[in-house]
């Protein structure tokens, strides 16, 4: 018997030839990759003579495997190297193809990821990388602008997960989704359609995202996607999705419930902060980069922003200027930027009423939109649930035409000493 050692810090290896007597002959060295870690023994081409096989690369971001094929008298050829993961801890040599051949498998200690190589008749190998990821259903971003991949395993059953050296999967139908953390900046996910539909069952985002490499007519077909209290560009390149986006709001708005289910054949867009809002006063609103409004100005994206109803130009507030843009646009087809607060396509007097209700307020200052609906309606209120709710159905302003196109808006002095609740 022979001694092999990986001397990780002399780049090379040390050959130890027995002298059958539990002595050794000394060492002779062979020059390998930088920072082996670790060496097998294994007969790779089938010849009946030990070859070596050695992991490198220790440490480093290019990780590699070296085989020596033996030459029978304790000398070898010069080594073949085959690239596998970074940070390469430990090789071992095994038949894990079932095909006769000795495969080669190569743990990679800070990738979380298993190298596998996949011997041929030649003593040479083919490589694939596998991933051995935890099962975690939750991703805490970094204060900076994070990059996140999604991606469903090669089997289908799970979503798998990276954040930089940080990995992840779950099962791709897990009920409870994928919740993504962001602790600052715009944070990107990328979605990876190598092995099919990426986005798992649920995917709940806390903070600013921008979605690339949505694919598809239908991409969130029985898929939840809640924004929470976000703001989310879903990135495009040559076909707008918008069609697609309002059906995933109405869907999830559901008559001002927020409580949208997906179906096979549909996706909901919703918000649980919106639902659960004992005001009610709060939604999804929405602006297509292509629309001309001028509200989104990030080319090629839909903005999904959390914010009071009659927010139109998504500012988290709602003043004069929403109220300008939803008259501009008064009994039209329309959507969110354009005064459509309750995604039935139709700027009207339902929408005129929704503003009405949340006007002169901010995201932030909710608290006295909450005196003024002491029973709160579960959808924007119209002129019906306002009188339910203590409030004057003289909230409806008078629009009068004068000679020109644009309608004079005047709130009635009533409105103006109505007592809040």
């Amino acid at each position: 018997m022979d001694l092999v050692v990986a001397n990780q810090g002399g780049n090379d290896l040390s050959i130890l030839l027995g002298n059958g007597n539990g002595t050794f002959q000394p060492q002779r060295t062979i020059a390998t990759g930088v920072s082996p870690n670790s060496v097998a023994v294994a007969d790779v081409n089938g010849d009946g003579i030990p070859d070596l096989v050695l992991a490198s690369g220790y440490g480093h971001t290019n990780g590699t495997v070296g085989v020596f094929l033996g030459n029978g008298n304790g000398t070898f050829q010069t080594q073949q190297t085959f690239a596998v993961g970074p940070d390469p801890s430990s090789v071992y040599v095994a038949d894990v193809s079932g095909d006769g051949r000795p495969d080669i498998i190569v743990a990679n200690h800070n990738s979380v990821g298993v190298g596998v190589l996949l011997g041929n008749s030649a003593g040479s190998f083919t490589g694939q990388t596998y991933a051995i990821l935890p099962v975690a259903d939750t991703i805490n971003g970094t204060s900076g602008n994070d990059t996140i991949t999604l991606q469903r395993n090669p089997d289908g059953t799970d979503i798998d997960w990276t954040l930089g050296s940080s990995a992840g999967q779950l099962p791709a139908n897990d009920p409870a989704g994928l919740t993504v953390n962001g602790n600052g900046g715009n944070d990107t996910i990328n979605l990876d359609y190598t092995n099919g539909n990426p986005v798992p069952n649920a995917l709940h985002l806390n903070g600013t995202f921008t979605i690339n490499n949505f694919q598809g007519t239908n991409p969130l077909a029985g898929t939840t996607l809640d924004i929470g209290k976000s703001t989310v560009f879903i990135s495009y390149s040559s076909s707008d999705p918008i069609a697609a986006i309002q059906g995933y709001l109405k869907s999830g708005y559901n008559s001002g419930g927020w409580n949208g289910t997906p179906t096979a054949t549909t996706g909901v867009i919703t918000s649980l902060s919106a639902q659960t809002n004992p005001n009610h006063n709060t939604a999804i609103g929405y602006a297509d980069s292509a629309d001309g409004q001028g509200v989104n100005a990030t080319p090629n994206t839909i903005e999904l922003k959390y914010t009071l109803y009659g927010d139109a130009n998504l500012d988290a507030q709602v003043n004069s200027a929403d109220l300008q843009i939803l008259v501009f646009s008064l009994n039209r087809p329309g959507a969110w930027d354009q005064g459509d607060f309750n995604y039935d396509g139709q700027v009207n007097s339902a929408d005129l009423q929704a503003l009405l209700f949340t006007l002169n307020t901010s995201l932030g200052s909710q608290a006295a939109t909450m005196a003024v609906a002491a029973t709160p309606a579960a959808a924007p209120p119209t002129a019906t649930n306002s009188a339910r709710s203590g409030s004057s159905t003289n909230l409806m302003p008078a629009i009068q035409k004068t000679g020109s196109s644009n309608p004079i808006v005047q709130r009635p002095a009533k409105a103006a000493s109505r007592k809040r609740r």
